[in-house]
């Protein structure tokens, strides 16, 4: 009986463990500057959009799933991203956290920047 009892708050925590790292990521985030990028979090998955002054779209779309030592490596959605002017062509896209902002990596004709979100 006491064995039952123990496991059973042993998964409460670590449900509401596994629970409270999804909500610390969800929300908007944001980089700064004229062209910077917008991302959603939100039910294990991230949206985030190329935004420019005078248009915006699409750059990645995927998984968001449970962090390894804070980093999170997305799975794309290549059959949404295959339509997405901006889309990014990766198959995984590698994201870090650390200090309260999201960091990743994008490459532009060849040259690849380290690229920091904040929380909006």
């Amino acid at each position: 009986m006491k064995h039952a009892i123990l496991m059973t708050i042993l998964m409460c925590i670590l449900m509401f463990a596994t629970n409270a790292e999804a909500q610390v990521h969800e929300g908007t985030w944001k980089s700064s500057g004229d062209i910077h990028f917008v991302a959603h979090i939100k039910n294990n998955q991230i949206q985030m959009d190329l935004v420019t002054p005078d248009m915006s779209g699409l750059y990645w779309t995927g998984t968001w799933p449970k962090s390894h030592n804070n980093i999170f490596v997305s799975k794309a959605n290549r059959g949404v991203l295959a339509n997405a002017v901006f889309g990014s062509d990766q198959n995984t896209k590698a994201f870090s956290y650390s200090h309260r902002t999201l960091r990743f990596s994008f490459v532009m004709q060849g040259e690849s920047r380290s690229i920091t979100l904040k929380r909006v």
